[in-house]
């Protein structure tokens, strides 16, 4: 673990990082080790990118260099992800529904 740099946490006793206030971190907070997966330039399609887990991931990839276009059905949510995406690499925002067949042609 000595060799991994982790951004925003203390490592604690057994050299895992530890967050702080984990009640008051945002996602850019969470320990994210830093690496370089060779995905520079690539474009990555996220859906239910609003929030959690789609969110996280959306975020990763634009911090790794990907472009990045993402859906979601909550459009308020879906700028302000944009908004913090847009900090990392270009990404663009589309607000679809993926279970309905309307929105996706």
């Amino acid at each position: 673990m000595n060799n991994v740099r982790w951004q925003g946490l203390n490592p604690g006793p057994t050299g895992l990082p530890v967050a702080l206030k984990p009640w008051t971190m945002t996602i850019p907070d969470l320990y994210i080790p830093a690496m370089d997966l060779g995905i520079t330039n690539r474009v990555a399609m996220v859906a239910a990118a609003s929030k959690g887990l789609g969110k996280a991931c959306a975020l990763a990839l634009a911090r790794e260099g990907c472009r990045v276009s993402i859906c979601a059905r909550n459009r308020d949510q879906l700028d302000l992800t944009l908004t913090e995406l847009a900090q990392y690499a270009p990404a663009v925002a589309f607000r679809a529904d993926v279970s309905s067949a309307a929105d996706l042609s």
